[in-house]
């Protein structure tokens, strides 16, 4: 999990799919972080600088190692994840993924390695209801 989520219940009892969240998400505003945990959408609050200073470490040396020996992948931050089926779509801290990409992409169906970083605040979680299904 990020380092503060806040949970977003609709209405209905029964929990998004992944393509429901796709649906919700494309509707959000661009500044907005969501991610879909079990079927239930996690809104995010930003990272601390600590935290961005250590995702942005992981991904320099990533890189510089790619480059070197796979220049075919790439590390780059929160990458959107699609992959398979279930109720989980993740914007992991940073993720290895193939470099061929297209300039408007946000998601990727194939991820080579996944990191999260972790910190104190990751256990707070505040819900929050979403009444009549919008916001």
């Amino acid at each position: 999990m990020s380092p503060m989520q806040i949970a977003v219940h609709e209405s209905r009892t029964d929990r998004m799919s992944g393509a429901e969240f796709r649906a919700f998400q494309a509707r959000r505003p661009d500044h907005e972080r969501w991610e879909l945990l079990g079927g239930v959408a996690m809104m995010t609050t930003p990272p601390t600088i600590a935290h961005n200073q250590i995702s942005s470490n992981l991904e320099r040396l990533l890189n510089h190692g790619l480059a070197q020996h796979a220049p075919s992948l790439l590390a780059t931050q929160r990458p959107g994840l699609d992959l398979g089926e279930g109720d989980y779509r993740t914007e992991p801290d940073v993720g290895v993924i193939d470099a061929d990409y297209d300039a408007g992409q946000r998601f990727v169906a194939r991820a080579h390695l996944l990191a999260e970083v972790v910190s104190d605040t990751d256990t707070m979680i505040c819900p929050t209801r979403i009444a009549g299904g919008s916001t």
